[in-house]
């Protein structure tokens, strides 16, 4: 089981789901988890492939995984840090086919935000294995931040609001 578990997280996929070796070296949880990553594949990673622009963080300040409800990780970050893919902590927007190991900031990415008014649709994969398709449902509600683990890497299918 401790191979293939070593094995997986040896490998993250690429925006085409294409598995490629992740540098075995890699300080994935270290690094990860002080915010200090700066290497592509290191941590959480993000890619947008709907139409609608998708908000991502590179810190997530919460003990827990469970979801945070708002349009803002307002404990995480400061306002001044809003919008921002040049520090850390802060947020910033995706646009369609943008990937988040593409900013050093977020190589780690920590969270992404099902927008209010929205259901958006992700694969969520652990190097080539895809754990599945999940929907979030926010029509009627609030955000939703979802947390993105070190080893994840969240595909945004759809947006449709």
């Amino acid at each position: 089981m401790a191979t293939l578990l070593a094995a997986l997280v040896a490998f993250a996929p690429t925006p085409g789901h294409a598995a490629v070796p992740r540098d075995a070296a890699s300080p994935v949880s270290a690094a990860a988890a002080r915010g200090t990553c700066t290497t592509v594949g290191c941590g959480g990673e993000v890619t947008n492939h709907s139409q609608h622009y998708i908000r991502i963080s590179n810190n997530w300040c919460f003990d827990s995984g469970a979801n945070y409800y708002g349009d803002r990780l307002y404990p995480c970050y400061p306002w001044q840090n809003w919008d921002r893919s040049d520090l850390y902590p802060a947020d910033m927007w995706l646009t369609q086919n943008q990937y988040s190991g593409n900013y050093v900031k977020y190589r780690d990415t920590d969270a992404f935000m099902a927008s209010a008014g929205c259901t958006t649709v992700v694969n969520k994969w652990i190097g080539p294995a895809l754990l599945g398709r999940y929907e979030y449902n926010r029509h009627n509600t609030t955000s939703a931040w979802i947390k993105v683990n070190d080893a994840q890497f969240i595909d945004v299918l759809q947006i449709t609001c």
